[in-house]
């Protein structure tokens, strides 16, 4: 019986943690898309790399360079956790990077980075408060379903 109740309460916690990881995961996204901006200015106003020298840093998350390959290989950008106005706002800055002159596009960017740098915000703030309350939620589950089956 304890065993069980291990089991369920791990359980019950692994599940929270899993359904957590989501808050964590558009966190990183946004992040990834805030740092692209910023080394994108700087590339424009200075180093004049390719874009696909660009992409290779390591630094940005896996579900960055998800939505990047998908952009490009004409697969509709969709992420479950993302809604369909982030999505096309994502499609929308891929789709001015390398389309006008130097100057215009430090503006767009700039634009999107403001975009993408507000919704980092937001995302950071709820992944803090909602993140861990969904992890202790998952403990909770799992121990009061250990009491309620003793």
């Amino acid at each position: 019986m304890q065993l069980a109740c291990i089991v369920l309460v791990v359980s019950c916690t692994y599940i929270g943690y899993k359904l957590s990881q989501k808050y964590k995961i558009k966190e990183k996204l946004y992040y990834s898309f805030v740092s692209f901006c910023a080394s994108y200015t700087a590339n424009l106003e200075y180093k004049l790399d390719k874009l696909s020298a660009l992409f290779s840093s390591p630094s940005y998350s896996s579900e960055f360079i998800t939505i990047k390959d998908a952009y490009y290989s004409g697969k509709d950008i969709s992420l479950k956790y993302l809604t369909q106005q982030e999505a096309n706002y994502i499609k929308d800055f891929f789709n001015l990077l390398g389309k006008n002159d130097a100057r215009t596009q430090i503006k767009e960017v700039e634009f999107f980075s403001k975009y993408f740098n507000k919704k980092y915000e937001e995302v950071s703030s709820e992944s803090k408060s909602k993140a861990l309350l969904v992890l202790k939620l998952g403990v909770f589950v799992g121990v009061l379903l250990c009491i309620i089956i003793i």
